[in-house]
């Protein structure tokens, strides 16, 4: 098996990744993540979850900026949580964990400050949906969300974030990809 190695810096600190194939964009950091990444606002001692983590490089990131937090990293992809624990490991986060779940079905009972995602443009409207609507039920009060997709979907997303959480922002836009947020009030 070949594995693939990216060897980035993001938020001012040296990051390796090792990828498979099977994988969401294994041979680098795509342009929306890396816009995602820094594009959020993280307390030292946020709690927070990397929703569809794939490889984990915004959860280890988001991990690395929150010390004195927690993260942990989820999805429904065996091979990508295999490496999201191997990346954590790596790049010597001791403050993250990674869980194997069905969108938020696994961390249904746990609550975090910041929910963060790159969802899969590819799944449909339908996986958006469920995403923010239980990203909204497992956020604290003020919590917030951070989604990021291509630049075309976001008058749905704008409409999701609305709908369940009666408020939207436009944080970040670039080379045809858009950071959404809302807050838990």
């Amino acid at each position: 098996m070949n594995n693939d190695l990216i060897e980035t810096n993001l938020r001012g600190s040296c990051f390796r990744f090792k990828t498979k194939p099977g994988v969401f964009s294994k041979h680098q950091i795509d342009t929306g993540t890396t816009l995602l990444i820094n594009s959020l606002e993280i307390q030292t001692t946020d709690n927070i979850l990397d929703l569809g983590c794939g490889y984990g490089p915004i959860g280890t990131v988001a991990a690395r900026l929150a010390p004195k937090g927690q993260t942990t990293l989820i999805d429904a992809n065996i091979r990508a949580i295999k490496l999201a624990e191997e990346n954590i490991k790596l790049n010597n986060i001791p403050n993250a964990n990674v869980i194997l779940s069905d969108g938020l079905e696994a961390v249904s009972n746990l609550r975090f400050n910041l929910i963060v995602s790159n969802p899969p443009a590819s799944a449909g409207l339908g996986i958006f949906e469920e995403f923010i609507h239980d990203a909204y039920r497992c956020l604290v009060n003020n919590g917030c969300v951070y989604f990021v997709t291509q630049e075309r979907l976001n008058p749905a997303v704008d409409r999701l974030f609305k709908h369940f959480f009666g408020n939207y922002k436009l944080v970040n836009r670039s080379r045809g990809y858009i950071i959404s947020l809302a807050v838990k009030k």
